[in-house]
This record gives structure tokens, sequence and C-alpha cells, in this order.
């Protein structure tokens, strides 16, 4: 024991109480490796721990809020009503009290109703000249072969094709390409066709 507190640089304890050889571990081990033991721990014994606990996990303070149950007995303070109150109509259940102004034309009936959806309306994939220069760059599309759309949604820069892929003019396109899409706008058009690309169009013509 003196041998090994002289290495670990510790004094001999005053009182003698017995050392069980698990807390000497640090001890036995630099005595194979004394360089090291002025850089363990300032030379002390220092016992295993683990800076994380499965049972100490937790969400953050006011990350997580407990659901209001009412209607569970007298002693939650909800019990009985609910937190109703007693009658009336607020009490009842299927009552829209929030849309009801007295009776007078409320506010969802007096404004006007303007446009309509389309039933058949297309959506389309849409696309920006800039992200397909990008993908040109990084040798993800090839400028040599036409691009399509189904090259477009393996190269995974469209994700579905929905009702078809329309190009918008976003951004810079610097490289001769062949594009064969849907849709496109005019500006798009003028920009592939003046960096000496072509961009056709599927339907009857471009849109603005």
């Amino acid at each position: 024991m003196r041998r090994i507190c002289g290495i670990i640089g510790l004094d001999r304890p005053a009182n003698r109480f017995y050392t069980p050889p698990v807390a000497q571990g640090h001890a036995i081990h630099n005595q194979v490796m004394p360089w090291l033991t002025p850089f363990r721990f300032g030379g002390h014994i220092r016992l295993r721990r683990s800076d994380m606990k499965l049972n100490e996990l937790r969400d953050n303070d006011g990350a997580t809020k407990k659901r209001k149950r009412v209607g569970r007995g007298p002693g939650s303070g909800t019990g009985k009503t609910a937190g109703r109150g007693i009658k009336g109509q607020k009490s009842r259940s299927g009552v829209a009290i929030k849309g009801y102004e007295g009776g007078q034309m409320p506010i969802y009936q007096r404004l006007p109703k303007r446009g309509f959806n389309k039933p058949n309306r297309k959506k389309f994939a849409v696309v920006n000249l800039g992200l397909i220069q990008k993908f040109v760059d990084d040798g993800k599309l090839d400028a040599a072969q036409p691009i399509t759309e189904d090259v477009l949604v393996a190269s995974g820069l469209v994700r579905r094709k929905l009702d078809g892929v329309r190009v918008l003019a976003k951004g810079d396109i610097t490289t001769k390409l062949m594009l064969d899409v849907t849709g496109a706008s005019r500006t798009a058009i003028e920009a592939v066709e003046k960096a000496g690309g072509s961009l056709t169009v599927t339907t009857a013509q471009a849109s603005e």
C-alpha cells in the first residue's frame, strides 16, 4: 500500500483501513505506465461513472403538457360538471357559440363569395433553371443528353411529375441544354435559348 500511494502521488492515509482491490485499479495501471500518473485525474483515483443515465432522460421544461382530464371526481377540480358550470347553453354539447352573433347575420355569411376551385385543375411540379444548372454542375444531369421529365425524376431534382413539370426562370443557366417538359414560362424559354440550348414544351403554347 505504501508503494502504491507513493507511485500515484498520494500520502499514506492516517487511518489504516483496508482498501479493496477495485479502488486500486488505477494505481496498478500506473505501475505499468508511471509517466501517465500526473495526467490522470490530477493523480487522484476517480471511480468510473456514466455521464448519461436512462432513468434521467426527460423532455425540456415546457416541452410537454399533460392533457386536461375532466369528469374524474371532485378531487381533481374538474369533476361533476367538468368545468362547464350548471345548466345553460354553454354546458350543452353540439353548440357552436363562437359563430353566433346574437341573431344578426354572422360575419361568415355577410362576406361575399369570390372565385371558385376548378374541379379538373392540373397540378405541376415546378423546377427553376438555377436548380437545373446546379444539378448539371454536380454531375447529376448529363447536359449532352436530352433532359426529359423522367430524367429529372431519376436524378432526384423532381420528386414526382404530377400532371407534368413546369420550368421557371429563377436562377441563371449557362450550360447548353435540351429540355423537354410539359410547361415553361416564356422567360425560361428565352434564357435557355440564350445559353444555346432548346426548351420544348409539349402543351399548345408556353404560358406566361
